[in-house]
């Protein structure tokens, strides 16, 4: 009879499964929102525009495409 060895695999979760795992935080939230902060960044560098208008709701970014356009 033959034995099959099964390497150990590391079950860190990094929030994209269903639960946390030791001391670990999980990088989305359960509403699908990003649990992740930067920190150290300048203040008026080129991508925090871009992620201005991507973590906005529609509603206002609806509202700026619509005061950009006139």
């Amino acid at each position: 009879m033959a034995f099959i060895k099964r390497k150990h695999q590391n079950e860190d979760d990094l929030g994209f499964g269903n639960r946390p795992m030791g001391k670990n935080q999980r990088m989305m939230n359960a509403d699908g929102t990003s649990n992740v902060k930067r920190i150290g960044l300048p203040i008026f560098s080129s991508s925090d525009t871009y992620n201005w208008l991507i973590s906005m709701s529609w509603h206002k970014f609806m509202f700026i495409i619509l005061i950009a356009y006139l």
